[in-house]
């Protein structure tokens, strides 16, 4: 699979990841370090689709965050060819995020590739049954056997587009995000950067290809940052933590995006956000609690709550929010509702910060209500829906304002150190 990943040039978040991880840029030249992450960051390996430490993010990682929050709409197969609706988003997506036409007019380079209008009313001409029609027989299931073909070459113009747009902000999120930044400060200090070391050259082996020294060093490396850092950051350092980061990021910067956008202005996004997220983090881990590290965070509540009898549900803020009988949930509905709970922290920080008075009790956490109304039945059944639904809300606006209360000591104790 990462082989794929590396050498498809008909998939467009395989190229932007081959943008992200490769060093050298198509001219022969040697790009600027802040266009690429350094590969001893990230895991080559294609036998799992999540990676760990020492590796702060892997290839199929990266693979699957840019299919999630950028690379939305592709055509892999012939039927999506002749789907009208998910050719006209296709088309959307590559103009509207990419500017794919406009820099084919606008820059000589380009001026040889068949724009996607000009392909599309191509297609639209060799339809041999009217639109109205058409219409119809999408409704029922039905497709017409008219192909969209395009020029596989618009491709390379979108990602000539997202590395002039988008590549070092994301590069830059890796590198200076806090968790990120200590695992490289980290490695750092264990020579991961010396150019041939041993270090150096498992962590940019295949797992399959460790043996002798390599291994032992590859693992005493792991063993070292693990045991540092993940008390701290882990869930920053899954897949699910990475894909909510990213989303959070693509969020902010598609809310004002148009054409005419430029790489500072996408830069100066991605730094906000991780001036907001760095100083959020550092804020609440000098509480000495660590909301999104390894071990499992205790919803404070008092003796004689109710919810006590709830077990775990109610106490473990995670449960029910990102984990399932202590299992991380992987899927997309984890990654939203990871991604609401850090934003409503920034939130709750920002307010804390700037005094103001934004209403945020009815903030929710997509997913988690269900989520948590599903474990209650599951380990207290026999009992009416309704009462569930009850609880459930309880539990969840319980850790909400756990979350406002962990915010506000951090506060008072960041005051008290002054």
């Amino acid at each position: 699979m990462v082989r794929r990943i590396l050498m498809d040039d008909k998939d467009l978040a395989s190229l932007c990841v081959q943008s992200i991880v490769e060093s050298i840029n198509k001219d022969g030249t040697s790009k600027d370090s802040q266009y690429f992450l350094n590969p001893v960051l990230v895991d080559w390996d294609g036998t799992s689709l999540k990676h760990e430490l020492p590796h702060i993010t892997g290839v199929l990682t990266l693979y699957q965050i840019l299919s999630d929050e950028l690379v939305t709409n592709g055509l892999v197969s012939i039927d999506d060819h002749r789907d009208q609706r998910k050719i006209k988003n296709f088309i959307e997506l590559l103009n509207g995020y990419f500017f794919v036409d406009h820099v084919i007019k606008s820059e000589a380079q380009f001026s040889m590739i068949t724009t996607l209008e000009n392909s599309f009313n191509d297609y639209l001409k060799n339809c041999t049954i009217d639109l109205n029609t058409f219409s119809d027989l999408l409704q029922e299931n039905s497709l017409d056997s008219v192909l969209f073909n395009f020029d596989y070459r618009v491709l390379e113009v979108a990602q000539y587009t997202f590395e002039k747009l988008y590549l070092k902000s994301l590069v830059s999120l890796f590198n200076f995000f806090l968790p990120f930044e200590m695992a490289i400060k980290s490695l750092s200090r264990e020579g991961a950067f010396a150019q041939g070391s041993t270090l150096n050259r498992s962590l940019i082996l295949s797992k399959v290809k460790l043996s002798g020294n390599y291994r032992d060093v590859f693992l005493s490396t792991r063993k070292i940052i693990s045991e540092e850092l993940n008390p701290q950051f882990f869930l920053f350092y899954s897949v699910v933590g990475q894909k909510s980061l990213f989303n959070i990021f693509f969020d902010r910067l598609f809310k004002d995006f148009r054409y005419g956008i430029d790489e500072d202005t996408i830069l100066a996004i991605g730094d906000q956000l991780l001036l907001d997220l760095n100083g959020c983090i550092a804020n609440i881990n000098k509480t000495g609690t660590y909301l999104f590290g390894k071990d499992e965070v205790s919803v404070n509540m008092t003796e004689d709550s109710d919810l006590n009898e709830y077990g775990t549900v109610a106490s473990s803020f995670w449960e029910g929010i990102l984990f399932e009988d202590k299992r991380i949930i992987y899927n997309s509905q984890g990654v939203r509702a990871l991604a609401d709970v850090i934003n409503l922290v920034l939130k709750i920080h920002s307010r804390n910060l700037t005094k103001e008075s934004e209403e945020l009790e009815s903030y929710q956490f997509r997913f988690s209500m269900q989520r948590t109304k599903r474990l209650l039945k599951k380990r207290f059944g026999d009992r009416p829906d309704s009462e569930f639904d009850l609880i459930a809300k309880r539990i969840i606006s319980n850790k909400k304002q756990y979350l406002f209360s962990l915010v506000e000591k951090s506060f008072a104790d960041s005051n008290l150190t002054k």
